[in-house]
This record gives C-alpha cells, structure tokens and sequence, in this order.
C-alpha cells in the first residue's frame, strides 16, 4: 500500500516538472488611441487620492469615540 503512494507521488512529482507554462501576451506599445485632457488626468487623480485617504483620516477624527472616551 505504501509502496503505491511512493509510486504514485513520484509519477505526480515527474510529470509536474515536465509540464511547461506558456504564456501569450498581446502587449501593443505606441502612442494612445484617445488623448485625456489635463483637467481629466488631475480630477481622475483627485479623485482616487480622496478615496485612498478618506477611511483612515475618518478614523483619526473619530478615534477618541472609538476608545470610549468623552473629551
């Protein structure tokens, strides 16, 4: 029974190392398609900085609350 495990997992083992991944990737460099204005790059920009930064500055104002202490 032991012997069948051996066997088996050595067999798993050596197909495994001869099995190859292959990758196809379709990456295109050049110039973009559709120019984005300035003003749509900054509030895209904005946008996103506001929403990183919004959870933890909350949690900063209201960590005396989160503590249970009436200051």
């Amino acid at each position: 029974m032991f012997a069948l495990r051996t066997v088996a997992s050595r067999i798993s083992q050596a197909n495994s190392s001869l099995v190859v991944a292959k990758r196809s990737h379709n990456v295109i460099a050049g110039p973009p398609r559709t120019k984005i204005s300035f003003m749509e790059k900054s509030v895209h920009g904005l946008v996103i900085s506001v929403g990183i930064m919004f959870i933890p500055a909350w949690v900063l104002v209201h960590i005396k609350e989160y503590r249970g202490r009436d200051e």
